[in-house]
């Protein structure tokens, strides 16, 4: 997380914050397992208060899975692992770009005279360089192999149903469900459930194509899913800091 998204989700709390009587809205120090904002009003509060994610724009990486290579198989961390990247484990590991992608890494790695074990090759999303295991691909060589290919792509998955997907890891995947999305300056719903009954939020949809990437940086790499969307629907409500939208949170109809 950077200084402005994290300011920026302090902005929006406080937009939401006091948006009618007996609401409250924080950005709360939790977590990354946590959604953003908490907002509590009436019977919603403390362990059952609403949570709403927060993207600063309708661009940003709607969730943020790291994955490991072991075993012959792509697999979210373990502190990503939900339903919802049950099913990208499903895209990566039956895609036959993947699998050209780790072919042509074992062929560079041999060229190379990789110490580990060819059959055990790993590759670790990590914040540091993992050599414990003798098999992990050394990030050297990983920098050298990205020189041979085209891009820091591993693969593209053509037509996911993203708002599945993503709609999966906020009511499954976080340590508390998020029914609500901010994305830039619009305000959506994951899914059927509206507990604070805002009428005619937008249900989160759409579909585009999934990458699995490496992030390549100067003492680490991470492999990443980029599950974004190119286009989503238009809200009349937004909780955007200057936005000159409906509140959501203003037409709330229970009491």
């Amino acid at each position: 997380m950077t200084a402005i998204s994290d300011k920026y989700e302090h902005d929006v709390a406080e937009n939401i914050n006091g948006s009618i009587k007996g609401l409250t809205a924080t950005r709360p120090r939790r977590p990354t397992s946590y959604p953003d904002v908490e907002v509590e009003y009436g019977n919603f509060k403390g362990t059952n208060a609403i949570w709403v994610e927060v993207k600063m724009n309708h661009t940003d990486n709607l969730m943020n899975p790291r994955y490991t290579y072991a075993n012959n198989v792509w697999r979210a961390g373990d502190s990503y692992k939900s339903p919802a990247t049950d099913i990208l484990d499903v895209y990566f590991n039956e895609s036959e770009e993947a699998r050209e992608w780790i072919e042509g890494l074992k062929v560079f790695l041999v060229a190379n005279k990789f110490k580990g074990d060819i059959k055990k090759m790993t590759l670790y999303s990590t914040l540091k360089e993992r050599k414990p295991d003798p098999n992990t691909v050394p990030l050297d060589m990983l920098k050298k192999y990205l020189t041979t290919t085209p891009n820091k792509n591993i693969c593209k998955i053509p037509r996911v149903d993203v708002g599945k997907v993503v709609t999966l890891h906020y009511l499954k995947g976080k340590a508390v469900k998020a029914y609500y999305l901010s994305a830039g300056d619009d305000f959506y719903q994951f899914g059927r459930t509206n507990p604070l009954k805002i009428p005619k939020v937008p249900v989160f949809l759409g579909s585009n194509t999934v990458v699995l990437r490496v992030g390549d940086r100067s003492s680490n790499f991470e492999i990443q899913a980029e599950v974004k969307l190119k286009s989503m629907a238009k809200s009349d409500y937004s909780v955007k800091p200057g936005t000159s939208k409906l509140n959501p949170f203003r037409a709330i109809t229970i009491k």
